[in-house]
Parts: structure tokens; sequence; C-alpha cells
């Protein structure tokens, strides 16, 4: 999903617009921005921290030497922002705080599920899908959904 924040003309899309960025165009906005710094020193410099325009938390060294795995969390301001994290992001982990993601009621959740799993996307399997909201999500239509994704 990152790929649509370096391409500002991407996060236009109706579905886009409404289902990922909702309310929060300014934010994600800033976000764009701060991604294709990033993006942009590193392709120049070889390194996303250096002649970046404006400051930004820095991107950090990928290191497995010490066993801490660090990630940098590109998120919009209405969140937490761009942070610098030691924690490992794993489909378990993510699904679980999809589950616990008071933005959405039950059925947001998992026609979010949905999405990420529609045409077998980002490979979530089977199990993750039966297990998700204790098999609350099985027995529901998403067609509308499924309609919104063939835009």
């Amino acid at each position: 999903m990152e790929l649509l924040f370096l391409f500002p003309k991407a996060m236009e899309q109706t579905l886009v617009a409404k289902f990922v960025i909702g309310d929060g165009a300014e934010a994600a906005d800033r976000l764009s921005q701060q991604m294709r710094n990033y993006w942009a020193s590193f392709a120049y410099t070889g390194d996303p921290n250096l002649g970046l325009p404006e400051p930004q938390p820095k991107w950090p060294v990928w290191q497995e030497s010490d066993g801490i795995e660090r990630f940098l969390i590109l998120d919009s301001d209405n969140d937490q922002g761009v942070v610098s994290s030691p924690a490992a992001l794993t489909l378990k982990r993510l699904l679980a705080k999809l589950e616990q993601d008071t933005r959405f009621d039950l059925m947001g959740r998992c026609q979010a599920l949905y999405g990420l799993t529609y045409r077998n996307g980002d490979s979530i399997n089977q199990t993750a899908w039966d297990t998700f909201a204790e098999g609350q999500c099985l027995d529901r239509d998403y067609q509308s959904v499924a309609e919104l994704l063939e835009r």
C-alpha cells in the first residue's frame, strides 16, 4: 500500500480516496511528501537520510547482528506519524491490530480484511481468515467491496 503514497495521483482514485485516505487528505499529502523525500534521497545518495529538504525522522540502518530488526513506520500525522520502531511487524501482529482498531466497526474490519485477501492479495492464508475476529467475518456479504475493488 505504501506505493500509493509515492504517486500522489494514485491517492485521488475513488477507492483509495474513500477507504485509505478518508478525511485525512492533508495528512496523507504530508506523508506522501515525506516518503518521496526518503526515496529521492536514497536514489540520489544511497542514503535515505541525506539531503532531505526538511527535518524528518531518521530512517534506521538495517542490522540483524544485534538481533533487533529496525523499522521506520510510515504513518500520517493523524495517527502516530513517521517513527522509528524496533518492533517486529508480522502478519499476525498486523491482523491483531486490525481486530482491535476502534476506527472500524466489525463489518469495517471484515471488509478491510476482505480487501487485503481479494484475489489472494498479500498472501493472507485461510487460517488467518478463518480465525480473524473469532470467525465472525466468514458469513458476510462482500459484494459491494468486490465491486469497488473491480473499478
